[in-house]
C-alpha cells in the first residue's frame, strides 16, 4: 500500500483523483477502478446474504476512518492508496487532538469525492 499525506492531491473530478508521487510527478488514480476492486473486495468478504448484492452497481471507490491517528482515506486502486491527514503541529496535538483545518481538509475531501459522483464506505 501506497501512504501519502493529502497535501500532495493536486485534483479531484469525476474521473479520479491526481496526485504527487515521492519525485514530484502527477499520478492519476481511477475512480472507476477503485470501484471495481471495492466492490470485488466487498463480495469476497461479505458473503451469504449480501452475496446476492449486485456490487457492480455500487459508486464506492474506497474507506474512510476520522477516528484513526491520522485520519486517511484509502482508496482500493492497485495497488491501494491511503492519504493521511496529519497534524504536523505538536502544539496542536497537546490542545486538541486534530486541528481544526485538518478536520476541514479531511470533509472537504469526502464533500469533493461525493461531488464527484462517489463513495467512500466510512468505517469511523
Amino acid at each position: 500500500m501506497l501512504n501519502y499525506d493529502y497535501r500532495r492531491i493536486r485534483d479531484i473530478s469525476a474521473q479520479g483523483i491526481t496526485y504527487l508521487d515521492e519525485q514530484g510527478q502527477p499520478v492519476f488514480l481511477s475512480f472507476e477502478a477503485c470501484r471495481r476492486a471495492w466492490a470485488e473486495n466487498a463480495r469476497q468478504c461479505w458473503r451469504g446474504d449480501s452475496a446476492q448484492v449486485n456490487w457492480s452497481l455500487s459508486r464506492c471507490v474506497g474507506e474512510s476512518i476520522s477516528a484513526a491517528s491520522p485520519m486517511y482515506y484509502q482508496f482500493y486502486g492497485q495497488p491501494q492508496i491511503r492519504f493521511t491527514f496529519d497534524a504536523r503541529r505538536s502544539w496542536w496535538r497537546r490542545v486538541f487532538a486534530v486541528p481544526p483545518a485538518t478536520i476541514l481538509a479531511f470533509r472537504r475531501m469526502g464533500n469533493r469525492i461525493e461531488q464527484a459522483g462517489w463513495s467512500v464506505f466510512h468505517i469511523a
